[in-house]
């Protein structure tokens, strides 16, 4: 078809698109722009060509792609940032770093001569705006940090780590609070330390001055600062290992006046982050990494764990006395810190005993701060300050009960019937805090009394995709308690979100065509080739429906034969036939930070799934 009124070809072109027949998209892009040679047309048909070739199709459709780019963009009009991203996506998937490097340095040059396009975009403040406006979308232009931003990836690509290493500095200094330019700027330093000579060390004496300048700049309120002094510690001691224990190897700005290793240097820089920082909420998180490598070395940890009781002791009279409710609450916050880091780095062998005390002293602290649950309008509703004492607490118990198990079974069930009135306890005071939610869920699946685990997993009021990334909380509990019409909904649910999901993808994606926002369109469309089509959960919930119908909704030797007759046809909604290739490149969608966690890697606790072994129970559901 060639209509010449070009509503019509735009309403043809996007009903293809929600079609998903990448291919009819490119020939009808073609033909439109035969017929009317207009610049978003030549853009539709390469962008069809590129989701054509991630959909499966060949090489070549790149190549021609990047033709019909360059053929659009020969008019005096310039680029759009869309347009730009387009080019920049082609060239890199055929592994054209260096053309794709010479387009953003084209770019980056002619960014400063466009105030006009500058100025109409400002007018745009969403997608409404943007038709109201009249200013047409090629207007919108990428900005010069992005096209920076690009320009240093792209050298990462072409190795080309001194330019890397400037080019990071650069943005860095620009915007010391983006982390990520930081962390880009340390990767290089260490690709040329890596390399070896006198220009890796020179390059890391310049990193160290240079945070270590942050730092006092800093003082003791700029995180970044102090967290980037650990990293870049941390990531000496891996690629240096001799300046663990020998100060020679760590950069002048770096070393202290007694001669310790870098080790010893980190395990400095965490306590004063602790001290300037424990009252914050992130204090954990952002130390977890530095953490993970002082917890093998015991003699740092030990004076570390005797400083964080210390700390324990002052924050806790401070949060058990006569203060004023914000001190209260700091010190509280300060208390939660010292003992989520305390809790991470103790790795010495487990003693009931000294289980039992800790968790009868996270409770009274708990119970002791129910009195600051206060839930101010507009607040953040969903955490309560003392939350995270009582989840310490249940981790703690549960690890009781684990130890007790192999001994005592009876003494390790008491436990767990104990945890149960606790996290009872948690979702009456907070009952906005998940964590307690998924908590009860696992402990009721321990427990063999999953109707509760069923009845809060409602309570979640999960959306969309959670229902493909949140299934693993609930399918593994109704099977093991035999809960299979329960465990028919949840297939169903999966199957019916992942339904609406491929529906909204073509939406978005014509929608992303339609407002020429191209990268846009490739993005949605990849993600939903590789992570919503190619889902391990969509296709074990097929499995899993199949079983669940036959042992529930056909009783006799004639609708069974039926049904699998009409399974493996194809007739069905469940009805799926993938080959061992298609089942080991399915992606695992599973949400795994609903659990919160404060113990190292090493010594996760048994009742934490295993994501190998979790998916390896998936794939044999599906291949059975």
């Amino acid at each position: 078809a060639a209509p010449t009124d070009l509503g019509l070809a735009r309403d043809l072109f996007l009903s293809l698109v929600r079609s998903g027949n990448h291919l009819k998209q490119q020939q009808t892009a073609m033909k439109m722009y035969k017929q009317n040679p207009m610049r978003h047309f030549a853009l539709w048909a390469a962008t069809a060509m590129v989701l054509n070739r991630q959909s499966g199709g060949p090489d070549s459709l790149l190549s021609l792609a990047e033709r019909m780019v360059q053929k659009a963009l020969t008019d005096v009009a310039p680029a759009s940032g869309e347009e730009i991203r387009l080019q920049l996506h082609i060239l890199k998937s055929q592994g054209k770093f260096q053309e794709a490097l010479q387009l953003v340095a084209e770019h980056s040059a002619a960014t400063t001569a466009e105030p006009a396009a500058s100025a109409a975009a400002a007018m745009i403040n969403d997608e409404d705006s943007l038709s109201m406006s009249g200013v047409p979308s090629q207007l919108l232009r990428i900005q010069p940090s992005q096209l920076r931003e690009e320009e240093a990836a792209l050298q990462v690509q072409l190795k080309d780590v001194e330019a890397a290493l400037m080019s990071f500095q650069e943005m860095a200094d620009k915007q010391p609070s983006q982390w990520s330019y930081h962390m880009g700027y340390l990767d290089a330093v260490f690709d040329l330390v890596q390399a070896g000579g006198d220009r890796g060390q020179s390059a890391l004496e310049e990193a160290a001055t240079r945070t270590r300048a942050l730092v006092q700049a800093g003082g003791t309120r700029d995180r970044c600062a102090a967290l980037l002094e650990m990293a870049l510690l941390k990531r000496l001691v891996e690629c240096v290992p001799a300046c663990e224990t020998d100060a020679s190897f760590i950069p002048e700005a770096l070393r202290g006046d007694d001669g310790a290793g870098a080790v010893v240097r980190l395990a400095e820089c965490v306590s004063r982050y602790i001290d300037s920082f424990q009252s914050k909420l992130c204090c954990f998180h952002d130390l977890a990494p530095y953490l993970d490598m002082l917890e093998s070395r015991r003699s740092v940890v030990a004076p570390l764990l005797e400083r964080l009781a210390t700390l324990a002791g002052a924050s806790s009279a401070s949060f058990m006395g006569e203060a004023p409710t914000e001190e209260r609450l700091a010190a509280l916050r300060q208390y939660v810190t010292v003992c989520q880091c305390r809790r991470y780095l103790d790795a010495g062998p487990f003693d009931e005993a000294s289980a039992v005390e800790r968790a009868r002293d996270l409770l009274a602290h708990y119970l002791a701060s129910l009195d600051l649950d206060v839930r101010l309008e507009g607040g953040q509703r969903e955490v309560q300050p003392g939350d995270d004492l009582l989840l310490l607490c249940v981790h703690t118990l549960m690890d009781l009960s684990d130890a007790r198990r192999g001994t005592d079974p009876a003494a390790a069930h008491q436990v767990l019937e104990e945890l149960a009135v606790l996290l009872s306890l948690g979702r009456k005071r907070s009952p906005f805090n998940y964590h307690f939610k998924v908590e009860s869920m696992a402990l009721a699946r321990r427990l063999g009394l999953f109707e509760l685990g069923v009845l809060l997993f409602n309570q979640l009021e999960i959306k969309h995709i959670q229902y493909d990334s949140l299934s693993w909380t609930l399918a593994p509990g109704c099977r093991e308690t035999a809960l299979y019409h329960e465990s028919l909904r949840n297939c169903d649910s999966v199957m019916s979100m992942h339904r609406h999901s491929a529906r909204e993808a073509s939406e978005f994606t014509a929608k992303a065509f339609d407002n020429g926002n191209y990268s846009k369109a490739i993005e949605i469309a990849g993600f939903h080739l590789n992570r919503m089509a190619g889902s391990l959960q969509l296709a074990a919930a097929r499995g899993d429906r199949a079983m669940l119908e036959l042992l529930t909704g056909h009783h006799t030797t004639a609708e069974a034969t039926q049904y699998l007759q009409n399974l493996t046809g194809g007739m069905l909604r469940e009805s799926q036939s993938l080959s061992e290739d298609e089942v080991n490149r399915l992606a695992m969608n599973h949400d795994w930070s609903v659990q919160a966690s404060w113990d190292h890697p090493s010594r996760r606790r048994s009742r934490l799934l295993d994501k190998q072994s979790e998916r390896n129970a998936l794939e044999h559901r599906i291949r059975r």
